[in-house]
């Protein structure tokens, strides 16, 4: 009697649940309560994010997923919950910038299914430096024009210089592509830049260039007129040698000067003396092929006179 009294109580039960059920009354919990608004259903696959989480050297466009068919996903980017309000996921996420950090909260939610746990994903952007430019060849002095290369150890940068001594930048300067050169025939301080996209520009490069030409600095160019010694041992701008007659020069292609002295007006001998522009000082030259007489001819670097 009291096993048939039971089996008639349970019964009574389970259909008094059925019939709350069917009247739309939910304290009737069948399986287990996972809390959500939606008890005793299946729980959407919490998102996943592609790339994963992290730090990275350059821009990111960061994907959103579920392995549940149908679910829908929401996020934010504000740190907060996301939920039905919040933006609907439909395209990847941008993180870009040197220095950006980005956390992205997300959340699938389907109906007939319970929300799925929130996944949170913190992004952070770090540029790589790229290599300083080298500039070649090394910075000595020259008496001819110079072929200049420029080269960076980071592909695909690109270079910008300048010959004027101002710092090249993204927006200044002239572009050069990385490895190829420019001809470089004055006193110049050359500066590079390397650039590339997604990258910290490199430090500036620099390197002087000093170039030295003959140039008319003093003195008389017509025949007959005098020198003006000054006193003996006394360095004077004003200094001067006279004048010759059936003289003659030239620069070779090696920045060299020639120089043939012909006859003093008054005296058979010879005698040459005269003013380098770097030094700016007198010079008393020994000849190539000869002591200074008559015929002679002197040969002179503007490199070993610096």
């Amino acid at each position: 009697m009291k096993e048939v009294a039971m089996r008639r109580i349970l019964n009574a039960a389970i259909m008094s649940c059925i019939l709350m059920a069917i009247a739309g009354f939910s304290g009737c919990v069948w399986g287990d309560d996972d809390g959500t608004s939606n008890p005793g259903l299946d729980k959407c696959t919490t998102p996943a994010f592609s790339p994963g989480a992290g730090e990275f050297t350059s821009d990111q466009n960061i994907s959103i997923s579920t392995s549940t068919q149908g679910a829908t996903i929401y996020y934010t980017t504000d740190n907060s919950a996301p939920s039905t309000s919040s933006a609907l996921y439909s395209a990847p996420i941008s993180v870009s910038g040197n220095g950006a950090n980005l956390t992205i909260r997300a959340i699938a939610v389907k109906t007939g299914m319970s929300d799925s746990e929130i996944s949170n994903g913190t992004f952070t952007i770090n540029y790589l430096k790229v290599a300083s430019p080298r500039i070649s060849p090394a910075p000595v002095k020259f008496n001819s024009s110079q072929t200049i290369i420029i080269t960076c150890a980071t592909d695909g940068a690109t270079i910008h210089y300048t010959i004027d001594g101002t710092d090249p930048s993204e927006t200044t300067g002239t572009a050069l592509t990385n490895g190829t050169s420019f001809t470089l025939s004055s006193t110049s301080t050359v500066k590079a830049i390397a650039l590339k996209p997604t990258m910290l520009a490199s430090d500036i490069t620099s390197v002087n260039y000093t170039f030295q030409q003959w140039t008319w600095v003093s003195g008389d160019n017509t025949v007959d007129q005098p020198g003006v010694y000054g006193t003996k041992g006394i360095s004077s701008e004003s200094n001067k040698p006279g004048a010759r007659v059936s003289s003659v020069s030239w620069i070779d292609t090696s920045g060299d000067m020639w120089l043939f002295g012909g006859q003093r007006v008054f005296l058979l001998i010879m005698e040459v003396t005269f003013m380098n522009i770097m030094t700016c000082g007198s010079l008393n030259l020994p000849p190539v092929n000869g002591p200074g007489f008559p015929g002679v001819i002197y040969r002179i670097s503007p490199v070993s006179m610096a």
